[in-house]
């Protein structure tokens, strides 16, 4: 059943057997992952089905790091939550992804890979990933000759994977819809948490709607499945029984806040008559459905240069275009979600300034014209190292519910300014190797004493509450229970320790339905 907070019969108090709040990626996906287990699921989604901008505007926080994100454009409030727009780019986590790091200080994941593969197949297809089920993942690069033959003992070839992609509320409203076991309930914002004399498990979540009705609900078992930053800012507010929040008893919960900053730190000007492998371009294949090739710094690379992992991917004019095709993506962004401020007037300028190459890009796009493959900028996606210094915290200003806003101090640290210098010098040095050409490092990679340009936001919001087999160290165990509760849990990609260089969708989506599979044991249900 959906149905929307407001138009309930009655408000009181609801048991149930699980309560899951947020309606994206992470939430629909457990709710998917649970049909048939005999469980009664309420599913909370605090926006509407489409995009409005009241409830979007309890998205909007303040960014005070040396990384700026804008906590409301970064993030969408409505049913299928970012998957509404995001860009489908899919690789799962490997075994090196969740390994230790010894020459950073790193340690492994608490749970080996094989426990998210074996979710592999149902992710894709819930996300609806083209990929024959028994396929590995990078068959396309492994049987490429040229690919293989462009990668090396550090560089490996690797490939992504699309989805359509799909909007999951889109998708699956109408399975859900008609469920027996699941009421999923729109304008549904969960405002507190009670906890039990005992301050170990959940007495009852206060639910209002916007017009102000509200429903008590008793689950037995809470997740929490709200998106990177609001997990942690939700349990940060909740102070009225425990001063520093709940699960934060040893000042874990917001920390080590990572997201996928992208930065282009090198051209390659291809020699003539050389070309880069047919792997390395966005194509559909037959046999794959959409991939793209790109050079993956695997883990013989990162230990050599004391690095993080990094993928690398070439394009004509970088990975969002030039100056005024980015410019007005922006603007189009803006104006389709009612944000009216004076970066418009900015984006406005840069677009009308850069007209030629927002022309150029924009016929590319639409097929009217071949891109320019002499010269290529390489797009470099890096994986963070955790850092307690980075991370969420509370803001002074409130929602229109009074709670605090998010205040993101998201930070580029030493490692990772260190991670994409040293692997832009490596992979130019590997490029003219091969005799492919020559590479032009960015002035900021060549003089360290040049601050980082602007980077390309990929609005990953990982980490601030990961997972961890100690409360000193983490905020979830490795079944992602919230450490020193009973019956709380939560979902989605806050609770990655490290976040790997992989796209985070298609994994918290794995990582989800491991949790279904545990919850359906625990509550005891066939």
């Amino acid at each position: 059943m959906l149905v929307a907070l407001d138009s309930l019969e009655t408000g009181g108090d609801r048991p149930c057997d699980l309560a899951i709040v947020g309606g994206g990626a992470a939430g629909l996906g457990l709710a998917l992952g649970l049909a048939g287990s005999g469980l009664e699921i309420v599913l909370a989604e605090a926006g509407d089905e489409a995009f409005e901008p009241w409830h979007q505007s309890f998205c909007a926080g303040s960014s005070i790091g040396n990384l700026p994100l804008d906590p409301e454009t970064t993030r969408l409030r409505q049913l299928g939550g970012s998957t509404n727009h995001w860009g489908g780019r899919s690789r799962p986590l490997d075994a090196e992804a969740l390994a230790a790091r010894p020459w950073l200080g790193l340690p492994a994941w608490p749970l080996e890979a094989g426990e998210l593969r074996r979710h592999l197949a149902a992710a894709c297809r819930l996300l609806e990933i083209d990929r024959p089920p028994d396929e590995p993942w990078d068959a396309p690069a492994d049987s490429d000759a040229a690919a293989q033959a462009l990668g090396g003992p550090t560089l490996t070839p690797a490939v992504w994977r699309f989805s359509p992609p799909t909007r999951m509320g889109e998708r699956w409203r109408t399975e859900l819809a008609a469920r027996a076991d699941l009421t999923l309930l729109l304008d549904a914002d969960l405002v507190d948490i009670e906890l039990a004399p005992s301050l170990d498990r959940i007495q009852w979540l206060d639910l209002r709607s916007r017009p102000g009705k509200t429903l008590r609900l008793r689950p037995k078992v809470t997740v929490l499945a709200m998106g990177g930053i609001e997990n942690a800012r939700l349990l940060l507010a909740c102070r009225r029984q425990l001063a520093a929040g709940i699960g934060n008893r040893h000042d874990q919960v917001g920390r080590h806040f990572m997201g996928h900053p992208i930065f282009e730190p090198l051209q390659l000007s291809l020699a003539e008559g050389a070309r880069l492998p047919e792997l390395l371009h966005d194509r559909d294949t037959p046999a794959h459905g959409h991939i793209e090739g790109l050079l993956h710094l695997n883990r013989a690379g990162q230990e050599a240069l004391e690095a993080t992992a990094v993928d690398a991917a070439f394009y004509s004019d970088g990975q969002f275009g030039p100056p005024g095709f980015r410019a007005a993506r922006r603007l189009q962004r803006k104006l389709g979600h009612g944000q009216l401020d004076a970066s418009l007037i900015r984006d406005g300028g840069e677009m009308l300034g850069d007209l030629p190459g927002l022309v150029h890009e924009s016929l590319v796009k639409l097929g009217w014209l071949a891109p320019e493959t002499g010269r290529l900028t390489v797009s470099t996606l890096i994986e963070q190292c955790p850092d307690p210094a980075s991370r969420i915290t509370l803001d002074q200003a409130v929602d229109a519910f009074g709670r605090p806003r998010a205040r993101v101090d998201w930070r580029l640290g030493e490692t990772d300014r260190r991670t994409v210098r040293r692997f832009a010098r490596h992979l130019a040095d590997h490029l003219a190797a091969r005799g492919l050409g020559r590479a032009v490092l960015a002035p900021w990679v060549i003089d360290e004493n040049l601050p980082f340009p602007p980077h390309g936001n990929s609005a990953h919001h990982m980490g601030a509450t990961r997972m961890s087999h100690s409360p000193r160290t983490g905020v979830v165990d490795p079944d992602c229970r919230v450490h020193g509760m009973t019956d709380l849990y939560i979902a989605g990609s806050s609770v990655f320790p490290t976040s790997g260089s992989q796209h985070p969708t298609l994994n918290l989506v794995m990582l989800t339905l491991r949790l279904a599979a545990h919850l359906t044991r625990r509550l005891g249900h066939a």
